[in-house]
C-alpha cells in the first residue's frame, strides 16, 4: 500500500499545517508538564472540555 502525501482528512491537514488556535493549543499542551495539567482537569472536565 502506498500513502498519498496529500491530506486527505481534516485531522492530518490540521497536523500537517495546523491554524493560529490549534498551533497556540499545541504549544501551550508541549509547554504545560503533566501534573499541572491534572490540576486543571476537575476544572475542565475531560479533555478538550474547554474547548
Amino acid at each position: 500500500m502506498t500513502e498519498d502525501p496529500r491530506p486527505t482528512h481534516p485531522d492530518r491537514l490540521g497536523l500537517a499545517a495546523p491554524g493560529p488556535f490549534d498551533g497556540a493549543l499545541f504549544s501551550v499542551r508541549v509547554a504545560v508538564p503533566g501534573p499541572p495539567a491534572a490540576e486543571y482537569r476537575p476544572a475542565a472536565g475531560p479533555i478538550g472540555g474547554r474547548v
